[in-house]
């Protein structure tokens, strides 16, 4: 670019072609769902058009010629000579692929580096074939022509290994430099998020074995991950999921079944992924040993490993297809561009502080205008001055609401991880249980998304090894061999109420008050005094355990103490609530958030007091003549309630 001019045409073409991009990917995947939605291929057609006429204006010769191969592909589809199949989808999508690439090499000012010749020529090569209505005889024939040109391909695939390992030499060294960072952090949060959903989908399948959707859309968000941490020089990662996503295939084309010993292998290796995906997040590259796992995944295909073979260079299947890539789930639908954008959390931070101190300096504005109001009522400056104050107060309170939302994620977040954590308990304890999750789309502060994670993870352990029977207990009780735990959420008000229930067993109040005699936790005295609510919350008590063997899960005495702890840090409560036999319910009650909240001022001698208006039931005016004296205490009879009364001069000590 050699002036003002063409570097801003250069900004508007990039920016409109990974929009176009970016919803291509989306449609091509919606295409292989309705292959004959005329509109839709239209739609696609257009797009490619767009961006190959973008890319010729500004001189690209390498895009202009890919989305070219695409476009004529796409033009006999639009004309009805030929059908769509996977064999005209993969080409398309590695082209996506191809465009992608170009695309950020354009950007950086690489558009002269060399195209990848073996997708224009497969491009080339699916639009030769495309014939109308192709049979199976057809697809056969197409193979035995691939296998025919296999040396050809494996000598171009040779020369792109070795130059990419020409490229890559001291790669490493600067992965974590200036200007790979933004590269690497947007790796990380990427893998982050398909890794959460692998979770939760590998799980799904697990139960629903025909699921093809769901079993393409864990495909797609392995070769995902394979395909961005070759191209960052990400060995470890690379390789496993290069060989998963091998099994997987295997799973697509039923060449091999969905086993238990397959999901539990497949599990494992999304474990060992989120290990390998924070020692990049924390720049510390480990050597881990991924070869267990490696061998595993061979196993279930019979096949054994090769060494020397650079990641993601290798061409593995016969029939040559290039798997689609995507990250994001199958849709029915058609979606629109995502308009959202990643920020920084430490600017997030750095805002609400900002809007913090607006409010802090609202409210003495505010105070200080009601203060001209009552000495100068007369006067129009002070009139203006309240009016202002009223605006400013007002925008200041949207202000700070819509920076709050912007903090605000979906509690789903946490939630969907004790999927994979109750079925891998129950396995191990040789129980039976179903999750039920409800509310994952209600929303709560980040801070609190962080810090309500453990103590989650406590009840719901307690629920699968205290709380659930076993199955042949179970069934002697008359109940359904399977156990449920419900893990929900919803607002109300100001607050977020999170609620774990089972149908187990139940809390024992005899036994909890017996326990805690024998551990010293309260007094014989203490416990035949004790309410049976009082009882439930033994369980919260330092050092308190029912468990009679120390395992893996529990009965270190450890656990619903830190609960405990740690909801109160967050401003929350914990009520327990059980019957025996029937089952027991935990539910947290949270602040929506940690950020300024509204409070009620109350002047005491001159000093002035607030109290969170959330905690406030409701404010009544009372006559001196109505405080009694009960137990050597002040309190009021409130609509027949028997309320006590707590003087904060007396509390604080204010003359």
């Amino acid at each position: 670019m050699n002036n003002s001019f063409e570097e801003e045409m250069l900004k508007e073409f990039l920016l409109e072609t990974k929009e176009l991009l970016e919803k291509l990917e989306n449609d091509f995947v919606e295409l292989e769902s309705s292959p004959t939605d005329s509109d839709l291929i239209n739609e696609i057609f257009r797009a490619v058009h767009t961006i190959k006429g973008g890319a010729g204006m500004m001189g690209s010769e390498n895009l202009q010629t890919v989305a070219h191969r695409m476009e004529d592909i796409l033009n006999k589809l639009r004309k009805g000579e030929s059908t769509i199949t996977s064999d005209i989808t993969d080409p398309l999508l590695a082209g996506l692929d191809l465009l992608k690439l170009l695309t950020d090499s354009l950007e950086e000012g690489n558009d002269s580096e060399d195209l990848d010749i073996s997708v224009v020529d497969l491009l080339a090569a699916t639009y030769d074939k495309m014939t109308p209505n192709q049979e199976i005889e057809e697809e056969k024939k197409k193979e035995t022509e691939a296998e025919k040109s296999e040396e050809e391909i494996d000598k171009k695939a040779a020369r792109l290994a070795e130059e990419a390992e020409n490229e890559q030499s001291g790669f490493e060294v600067d992965l974590f430099g200036d200007e790979m960072e933004e590269l690497v952090d947007s790796f990380t949060v990427e893998t982050e998020e398909i890794l959460e959903t692998l979770d939760r989908d590998l799980l799904h399948l697990e139960d629903n074995p025909e699921d093809e959707e769901i079993l393409n859309s864990i495909f797609r968000g392995l070769h995902t991950i394979k395909g961005t941490s070759s191209f960052l020089g990400l060995d470890l990662i690379t390789k496993l999921s290069h060989k998963a996503e091998d099994v997987l295939n295997d799973l697509r084309k039923k060449v091999l079944p969905v086993s238990t010993e397959i999901m539990d292998t497949m599990l494992q290796t999304v474990d060992l992924l989120k290990e390998l995906k924070e020692d990049v997040k924390e720049k510390d590259i480990v050597d881990r040993d991924i070869s267990s796992l490696i061998t595993q995944l061979l196993a279930f295909r019979g096949d054994s490993d090769e060494e020397g073979t650079p990641p993601g260079l290798k061409v593995e299947e016969k029939s040559k297809k290039i798997e689609e890539k995507s990250n994001k789930p199958v849709k029915k639908t058609r979606k629109s561009v995502d308009s959202t954008i990643r920020v920084d959390v430490e600017r997030l931070d750095s805002l609400m502080n900002l809007v913090s101190e607006m409010v802090l300096r609202r409210n003495s504005l505010v105070q200080l205008s009601n203060k001209f109001d009552k000495n100068f009522d007369d006067s129009d400056l002070v009139d203006e001055l309240t009016s202002t104050s009223g605006h400013i107060s007002y925008l200041t309170t949207e202000l700070q609401f819509a920076v709050m939302q912007t903090r605000m994620l979906p509690i789903g977040k946490v939630f969907n991880k004790f999927t994979r954590i109750v079925r891998d308990l129950s396995k191990e304890i040789g129980k039976k249980i179903d999750l039920t999750i409800e509310g994952a789309e209600t929303e709560l502060d980040k801070s609190l998304i962080e810090e309500i994670n453990d103590p989650l993870v406590h009840l719901i352990r307690n629920s699968v090894d205290h709380g659930i029977e076993p199955p042949d207990v179970r069934l002697k009780l008359g109940k359904e061999e399977v156990g449920n735990v419900k893990l929900y959420a919803s607002q109300e008000g100001n607050n977020i109420i999170i609620g774990i229930d089972d149908d187990g067993k139940g809390l024992d109040t005899e036994m909890l008050k017996r326990k805690a005699v024998e551990k010293g936790v309260i007094s014989q005295s203490e416990a035949d005094r004790m309410s049976e609510k009082d009882a439930f919350n033994l369980i919260l008590e330092p050092g308190f355990s029912t468990a009679e063997t120390v395992s893996n899960i529990s009965g270190r005495g450890v656990g619903m103490d830190v609960v405990k702890t740690n909801i109160t840090k967050l401003n929350g409560i914990i009520d327990i609530n059980s019957e025996l036999g029937k089952g027991t319910s935990v539910i947290i009650k949270l602040p929506l958030t940690l950020a300024i909240i509204q409070g009620l001022l109350v002047e005491v001698s001159d000093e002035i007091y607030v109290i969170p208006l959330g905690s406030v039931l409701e404010t009544a005016r009372i006559d001196v003549n109505d405080i009694s004296s009960m137990n050597q205490m002040e309190a009021i009879n409130l609509r027949g309630s028997i309320l006590p009364l707590v003087r904060l001069d007396r509390m604080f000590n204010i003359s």
